[in-house]
């Protein structure tokens, strides 16, 4: 997945190794630059400068700063440079007002475990898409 000739730039935080390591090793395989981290605080240490990666794959349950936390930091951070898509393992999570307003709907909300990494790989191209 290329814009202007360069790699999208795609972020994913989960403290899982397996699953961190799959979906990085999936995202280069259909052609993304991917930053794999495990915590919010390494990711807030690595992305410090703009451009910020396009789409972030955030997990909710991180620890120390949860994934909530590191969405809105890194909105802070890059305002509207960066769209982000939420992958959990809760099966109660609804996207809050806060986070709708930041263009988190339901529809970038996945579910672990993913059976089908491909519904992930079409979200994260239509939303590098609307990423300035």
């Amino acid at each position: 997945m290329t814009h202007s000739n360069a790699p999208v730039r795609v972020l994913v935080v989960d403290d899982d190794a397996v699953i961190r390591e799959g979906l990085k090793a999936f995202l280069e395989d259909l052609d993304y630059e991917v930053t794999a981290l495990e915590s919010g605080e390494a990711a807030m240490r690595e992305i410090t400068e703009a451009p910020p990666p396009r789409v972030a794959v955030i997990d909710l349950r991180l620890p120390g700063m949860s994934g909530e936390q590191l969405i809105l930091a890194l909105r802070q951070r890059f305002h509207a440079a960066m769209r982000f898509v939420i992958f959990t393992g809760s099966v109660r999570f609804y996207p809050d007002k806060t986070l709708q307003q930041i263009g988190i709907g339901p529809e970038e909300v996945f579910r672990k475990p993913l059976y089908d990494a491909h519904r992930i790989g079409r979200k994260i191209a239509q939303l590098a898409q609307l990423a300035p």
